[in-house]
């Protein structure tokens, strides 16, 4: 399985820029100013100047590909230094950014710039146990679950508090049979329904065969055990692939990836879409657009990518056959996941209500109770919960 932390590439310009700005917007309300870049929709746009002698702080996230957060790091040290510019660059945790976001927006003080949100299969083990391609539908998964069981080196999941690898598993399975947290309208909660409950019963199927669960695993954990040899396959981004290919080096020849499995209703996967926005309160709000700006250029931007090895994408059409992913073919994947993935709250925008369910692990919560115990755990109990947590989003004034 393998989802990729990246934007999608897949949509155009003008989707992108109005996808992302009402995410960005309701994540920090006003406080925020749209710094995606100049639209498509005119001919020509203002491009902000810096200003000499300015100073920018930039808060996100440090992703699991360092030397690709050094490269952003030394492209913004660069701009800085030739604009006269002081560029500093905060990085922390996946899981420290939106408190810190919070409570910046609480205070109407802070950073200028904030980052905003809105599997690996080891082939040999895959081949020992008979399973000669990787699944493309989740029942196929069931049974590739069953057979890597016997051989000690099951496929792992997170169905924790894991804010990339959770959500980006659970959610895709929930779609793959029609389920959903919310109607198209952001407002109609739609969780308790039939097509939930297969969802569910297909993974308390899966647990039951073979596919071992970790309710305490956060994001780093996967990883971890892949590196350690102890899992066959897992749900990540390319930094699994890339951490063995550049550093570990034993796991790399047997190491591939492939695109979610489907569901009966499609394949589906949920892309983690990243974009930084200007905070209303910075004193150099222009000089702060004008460094996105530079950094988003196209030259710039995929030095960046192709550091980072695939583990990261552009937003636009322009960048979607960035040279990288034809750099190697076990990245092919990472590009193609951007054609069914979806945003947290999908089928509705993506809205401050969205976010909120998607921080409180609403759908991943869901799972976790319903496979506690060996895949045991009481369904109609799970959805009741999770259904009354999304009703207190989405349905209030």
């Amino acid at each position: 399985m393998t989802q990729g932390k990246r934007a999608v590439a897949g949509w155009s310009r003008r989707d992108f820029l109005k996808t992302a700005g009402v995410a960005a917007a309701t994540l920090a309300f006003p406080e925020v100013i749209i710094s995606c870049g100049t639209s498509g929709s005119t001919a020509t746009a203002t491009i902000p100047k810096p200003r000499k002698g300015a100073s920018i702080r930039l808060l996100q996230w440090t992703s699991f590909v360092k030397p690709a957060d050094a490269e952003f790091k030394r492209q913004a040290a660069e701009w800085g230094a030739a604009n006269g510019v002081t560029v500093a660059i905060e990085t922390v945790t996946g899981d420290q950014l939106q408190p810190k976001t919070a409570a910046a927006v609480e205070a109407g003080a802070g950073p200028d710039i904030i980052q905003m949100q809105y599997g690996w299969p080891q082939t040999d083990y895959f081949q020992q146990a008979g399973v000669s391609n990787f699944p493309t539908t989740w029942d196929e998964l069931t049974a590739a679950a069953a057979k890597l069981k016997t051989t000690g080196k099951p496929i792992s999941q997170t169905d924790g508090h894991a804010y990339g690898d959770s959500l980006t598993m659970w959610n895709p399975v929930l779609w793959g049979f029609g389920g959903k947290e919310v109607n198209a309208d952001g407002k109609t909660v739609a969780i308790n329904s039939k097509e939930t409950r297969e969802a569910i019963k297909w993974a308390k199927g899966a647990v039951q065969a073979g596919l071992v669960v970790h309710p305490e695993w956060l994001d780093p954990d996967n990883n971890q055990a892949y590196h350690a040899d102890r899992v066959s396959g897992t749900l990540n981004g390319a930094s699994i692939y890339i951490r063995e290919k550049i550093e570990f080096h034993k796991y790399t020849d047997v190491t591939n990836n492939a695109p979610m499995p489907s569901g009966p209703k499609g394949t589906f996967a949920m892309n983690l879409i990243f974009n930084h926005a200007v905070m209303k309160w910075s004193p150099d709000a222009e000089t702060a657009r004008a460094m996105l700006l530079a950094l988003m250029e196209k030259d710039q931007y995929q030095k960046w990518t192709l550091i980072a090895s695939g583990y990261n994408a552009g937003p636009f059409e322009a960048l979607h056959n960035d040279p990288v992913f034809a750099s190697d073919p076990k990245l092919k994947a990472f590009q193609e996941v951007v054609a069914p993935g979806k945003w947290p709250g999908w089928p509705a925008l993506p809205s401050k209500k969205t976010a909120q369910a998607q921080t409180q692990f609403i759908v991943a919560d869901m799972f976790a109770k319903s496979l506690a115990n060996g895949g045991t755990g009481d369904m109609e109990a799970a959805i009741s919960a999770a259904e009354t947590s999304l009703k207190a989003i989405f349905e209030r004034p």
